[in-house]
Formats: structure tokens, C-alpha cells, sequence
């Protein structure tokens, strides 16, 4: 745990709530609400795949389908930013497929609490109190 970095996220304020509570538990409790939404740029090939339902592939055409291959082709780290080729190319592949498009949105922004946006993971009342004694 980068415990001053906690401490500088507990001085500062959550950015949208406000103020942590100054009971160290509540403070955590507060940290660790899942009421964030983290903007992903790269997805793997795999979830990308598990997005896509077997109805909306099968109502693809030939051409569609390949462009969605081709975007799967480029591996592990697919940049799916908004602008991207890959991004831009998926959108017109699956034009009308809003089952599998929700599924992509839902894996591009998934929700998250501050501590996870963060990179702390589950932050305890221990953390919190360490945290505040920096």
C-alpha cells in the first residue's frame, strides 16, 4: 500500500462525494463504494469475443464478419479508444447489434470504487488509520 498516497486521496476529498469521514472505517467504507466508472482503452481479443452473442454474430454479413476477425486478430492489447481504427471498425461491424454492443460498453467503462481507480485495490480501516498518520 503507497500510504502516502492514500493519505494525499484522504486530504483531498473523494472527487465526487467530498470529504472522507474522519471515522477510519467509514473512511474505508467510503473508498471502497463502487460508485466510479473507469474508461478502458484496451481489451483483449477474448473479451471482446465473449461480448459478441451468437445471435448478433450470426445476423452478421461475410464482410462484417471479418472485419470483427480482423479486429480479434490483433491479440492481447486491442486499443479500442474512442477514434481508434479498431474501435471505429467494431461500431460498423456490429451496426444494429445492441445486445453485443451494451456488452462491449459495459466492458469499456466498468464501474469501480476510488480505491480500485486508484490502484489500491480493498483499503482497510488499518490502511486508513496508517495512512493518516503520515
Amino acid at each position: 500500500m503507497d500510504y502516502l498516497a492514500l493519505r494525499d486521496e484522504l486530504l483531498a476529498g473523494h472527487p465526487d462525494t467530498g470529504a472522507y469521514n474522519a471515522d477510519s472505517q467509514l473512511a474505508a467504507d467510503q473508498l471502497n463504494t463502487v460508485n466510479r466508472t473507469l474508461a478502458r482503452d484496451i481489451m483483449s481479443a477474448s473479451e471482446i469475443f465473449e461480448a459478441i452473442t451468437v445471435a448478433d454474430w450470426d445476423a452478421r454479413t461475410d464482410i462484417q464478419k471479418e472485419k470483427i476477425k480482423l479486429v480479434l486478430g490483433l491479440g492481447d492489447q486491442i486499443n479500442v479508444a474512442a477514434g481508434t481504427k479498431a474501435r471505429l471498425m467494431l461500431q460498423n461491424a456490429l451496426t444494429g447489434a445492441t445486445d453485443s454492443i451494451a456488452n462491449l460498453s459495459a466492458l469499456a467503462s466498468p464501474a469501480v470504487s476510488r480505491a480500485q481507480e486508484l490502484g489500491f485495490g480493498v483499503v482497510t480501516r488499518f490502511e486508513v488509520e496508517t495512512a493518516r498518520t503520515q
